[in-house]
């Protein structure tokens, strides 16, 4: 039960609370023990720490790019016929490639945020738990980084073998790219397919990938058994 959103929930009739390192979004207004604080406040430190150590200065720097190729990315587009007579037709694709590229990891990243929220609501609703929305969205944003491992798998997995062979097919002659989309576009559907449940249980259960890549093993091997039962 510990570390548990789910079984906290149970445990405690309907008061959904993190039972050490997370101030609970959902639960009463009854005041948290100095003990639990101190406890919550030590493994948001070593948590945090440790997202330092795994980004590192160039990682937040490539976060840092992505989000203002973001922000830049429409008014790019936007002013993108005006600037033909600054660019020939090739600069501009690579201005247009680059930006789109950049501000995709940026994008991705809010999206799975977004999907963490909205995993935390559904789950709320399921248990008949009450909760503030401001609550929930800061309890949403703590879960958040114990996805990040995985959406930086993910994200770098699809730079990689899909955005990036794209992005330099505008600058150096590639033979043939546009043939691989389709097999990297398949690639990526697999690997996202094939780890089904590995975001929503960092998002409910684990703290580490390797803790949630057990619990998805036991997941599968629980569906197949399911499965070979029903057939």
């Amino acid at each position: 039960m510990d570390g548990d959103p789910i079984a906290c929930a149970r445990g405690r009739g309907g008061n959904f609370r993190r039972c050490h390192h997370h101030v609970s979004a959902l639960r009463h207004r009854s005041g948290f023990d100095d003990c639990e604080l101190a406890r919550i406040a030590r493994r948001l430190g070593m948590r945090a720490s440790e997202t330092v150590r795994l980004l590192g200065l160039s990682g937040y720097l490539i976060l840092l790019l992505s989000a203002l190729a973001s922000l830049l990315k429409p008014i790019v587009f936007w002013r993108l016929p005006e600037m033909s007579g600054l660019l020939p037709a090739a600069g501009l694709l690579q201005v247009s490639a680059t930006v789109d590229a950049t501000a995709f990891i940026f994008e991705y990243l809010v999206g799975v945020y977004i999907q963490v929220y909205l995993i935390t609501v559904c789950l709320a609703w399921i248990r008949g738990l009450s909760f503030e929305e401001g609550e929930l969205f800061r309890f949403a944003m703590r879960r958040f980084s114990y996805v990040l491992e995985w959406a930086g798998i993910v994200v770098a997995v699809s730079t990689l073998i899909l955005r990036l062979p794209l992005v330099l097919a505008y600058f150096i002659n590639i033979p043939r790219v546009l043939d691989y989309l389709p097999i990297a576009r398949f690639l990526m559907s697999g690997l996202i397919i094939a780890f089904c449940s590995v975001q929503i249980s960092l998002v409910l259960h684990n703290e580490t990938l390797i803790e949630a890549m057990r619990a998805h093993v036991h997941f599968i091997q629980k569906m197949r058994f399911v499965s070979h039962g029903f057939w």
